[in-house]
């Protein structure tokens, strides 16, 4: 008689839900190779959710076998996860750094990304590692797991990251009935058969300082090129963590064609996922799924090319690539991927000189 085995997917830290889901798109593609079952854990700092898990409210996974408790055992991988699965990233993360030595007064340590997937997630390349339970976090493991996909033959070589978490996404992931339903009453409502282009606007102090973020100009082009080749009746559908955005689209665009959804939002620049002001983390989570599931229900998109968040709603649309505009920031710096990856190819080289 075999023994079950598990893959457990880990909430990432203060990571949105656009990370986050993408985490969870490679734990379910690794579940669905391995035979693994499912059990994924979302209780972080992100939308106040410690000691709930926000999954269950949120989400729901069609294609793997799930159960509904953390298993208990020792046999874990990576072993820094044994006897602590209960416990969230940043608590094991706290731990593991401080039993290495590391101390340290407030906040923990600024997050290596790539040292943190290596510690605290498993090689996902690995599809038959004998441990009972295995963990990832991170969508940083999905180009690990593309390289190996394609060294099996099992993916085209032309697959991208994108074009494989859209399909995962499209054939695995279902928003939870409450907020579809929502979604169907507020189509019904406001936009009564007409056309309809979505826009995800990223304002924060986070995204300026992070990742830098496009020019108001920018969007506004891109708005103006979509609605072009539209009908000349088509509405609006905005979605954004900032007031002020929804004032200028009012204004440039008429307040009767754009429409948001009623939710909180934080004071201008602020993010909502990591908002110690927000009065319900939950009901904020659900209404950025909402917004989520609306835009991939619109005829054409204009999304932030550098937010995770507008990949998420291209993977949850059915419609073609084709009908998304991209707006990606005027900046003479390298992008933090681009960085990472260099980073990445330097320790390659390095290793592979050492071994050698």
């Amino acid at each position: 008689m075999s023994i079950e085995k598990f893959v457990v997917v880990k909430g990432s830290g203060g990571a949105g839900l656009g990370d986050r889901i993408c985490g969870l798109a490679v734990g379910i593609a690794y579940a669905q190779i391995s035979g693994r079952t499912l059990f994924v854990d979302w209780r972080d700092r992100a939308f106040q959710s410690q000691g709930d898990n926000l999954f269950p409210k949120l989400l729901t996974v069609r294609t793997v076998n799930q159960c509904q408790v953390l298993p208990h055992t020792d046999d874990v991988a990576p072993p820094v996860w044994q006897q602590r699965l209960d416990m969230e990233i940043d608590q094991v993360r706290a731990i593991d750094l401080r039993e290495r030595g590391m101390e340290w007064s407030g906040a923990a340590p600024k997050w290596d990304r790539d040292e943190a997937v290596r510690r605290y997630s498993i090689d996902v390349r690995d599809f038959t590692r004998p441990e009972r339970v295995v963990v990832v976090w991170s969508g940083a493991s999905i180009t690990a797991l593309l390289e190996q996909l394609k060294r099996k033959g099992a993916i085209a070589s032309s697959c991208t990251a994108d074009a494989f978490l859209g399909k995962v996404v499209r054939e695995s992931i279902s928003l939870h009935p409450e907020i579809e339903t929502r979604i169907h009453r507020f189509c019904l409502d406001r936009f009564q058969g007409r056309m309809v282009l979505g826009i995800h606007h990223r304002k924060t102090e986070e995204a300026a300082a992070v990742r830098t973020i496009p020019t108001e100009r920018q969007y506004f082009d891109a708005t103006d090129r979509a609605l072009a080749k539209m009908s000349s009746d088509a509405a609006i559908f905005l979605a954004t963590d900032n007031v002020d955005v929804q004032d200028l689209y009012a204004k440039r665009y008429g307040s009767q064609r754009v429409h948001w959804t009623d939710k909180w939002l934080p004071e201008s620049g602020q993010s909502i996922h990591k908002n110690a002001d927000c009065p319900d983390g939950s009901l904020a989570a659900k209404d950025a799924l909402m917004d989520v599931g609306l835009l991939a229900r619109c005829d054409r998109l204009v999304l932030t090319g550098n937010s995770s968040f507008s990949s998420l709603a291209g993977w949850f649309s059915n419609n073609p690539a084709a009908t998304r505009e991209l707006v990606f920031p005027y900046s003479g710096s390298v992008p933090r991927r681009a960085l990472r990856m260099l980073k990445r190819l330097v320790g390659q080289a390095i290793s592979s000189r050492i071994s050698t």
